[in-house]
């Protein structure tokens, strides 16, 4: 259980530092978020098909 809520605080302090790293760089991080996120939704979907 600790293990799990260790886990799941990371995932959340690194979704966090995404979205900082977005404000600060602005266009081209955006840019790469943007396509890691689509790749990401792409397998999803796949995976779902």
């Amino acid at each position: 259980m600790v293990n799990i809520k260790i886990i799941k605080r990371k995932n959340e302090e690194v979704i966090n530092n995404i979205f900082i790293l977005k404000q600060y760089f602005g266009g081209l991080n955006r840019y790469y978020y943007k396509r890691n996120f689509c790749s990401k939704s792409c397998l999803t979907k796949k995976e779902i098909s």
